[in-house]
């Protein structure tokens, strides 16, 4: 009599394996999906968080004028900014502003684009800030 396993139930069949390697593959490329996804949500949110800083900057260095001159040199301009300089992405920082008997409404809107796969051309984002300045 024999102990324990048979020589036909020595190992372990090709079906069993080929069942193995594609429950693996499937972990895999969801695994690989989820990490797709985390790193271009971690890129938009660096993006946004500069963007966010350059109109800052830039809202900052407006309110800093006076009223005549932010009116003459700061209102409809476009500038852009590319971070960090000469290799990054380009950001372009638009000033618009609405001129009200009491106050200045100052809008810095700063936009760039994410390359992706889904989107030719890639996706365009964008960040609002706004401030009011007194006559």
């Amino acid at each position: 009599m024999h102990r324990g396993r048979t020589d036909r139930e020595a190992g372990f069949g090709m079906i069993e394996v080929l069942i193995a390697v594609a429950l693996y593959a499937v972990a895999l490329v969801s695994l690989f999906g989820l990490l797709i996804t985390s790193v271009t949500a971690g890129t938009i949110g660096e993006s946004s968080a500069v963007a966010v800083n350059l109109a800052r900057q830039r809202i900052e260095g407006l309110t800093a004028l006076d009223v005549p001159t932010l009116l003459a040199q700061g209102c409809g301009t476009t500038a852009t900014a590319q971070v960090p300089a000469g290799q990054g992405r380009v950001y372009t920082l638009t000033v618009n502003c609405s001129n009200q008997p009491a106050y200045v409404d100052v809008t810095v809107t700063a936009g760039w684009t994410v390359q992706g796969a889904r989107v030719a051309g890639g996706q365009q984002y964008s960040r609002v800030l706004q401030t009011r300045v007194a006559k």
